[in-house]
């Protein structure tokens, strides 16, 4: 029981955070169009994608958990890099969560995420 409510607390912790990438991903959106980087996070958020259905077929606890983790790790390290950038705009916490609209591609994974339980 308090192993189960351990990983609840920490999927809804990851779910937030992803949640907040995403949006500040959302807010450059446009900046990226046609750069390697908006290449290479389309490109590894397509994989991710198919990888996690996948593994929702026979859903283990654990391995959701340890593959959000995953995405969460790979898009903080992105943006760390393209915070560096001219131009980049950051999002505070509070605003993530109201940042509007997020394209299709971002938007996806939102809804795989946010739907996600263990």
């Amino acid at each position: 029981m308090h192993d189960t409510a351990n990983l609840s607390a920490k999927l809804e912790q990851v779910k937030k955070r992803i949640s907040q990438a995403l949006a500040e991903y959302a807010v450059n959106w446009e900046a990226m169009q046609g750069t390697l980087d908006h290449n290479d996070l389309t490109g590894f958020l397509s994989v991710w994608d198919e990888e996690f259905a996948k593994l929702l077929k026979e859903p283990v606890q654990k391995d959701i958990l340890f593959q959000l983790a995953n995405l969460l790790n790979n898009l903080e390290i992105q943006l760390d890099m393209l915070r560096g950038k001219k131009n980049w705009q950051t999002i505070a916490e509070e605003s993530a969560a109201s940042t509007g609209e997020l394209p299709p591609e971002l938007e996806a994974i939102r809804k795989t995420v946010d739907a996600t339980t263990i």
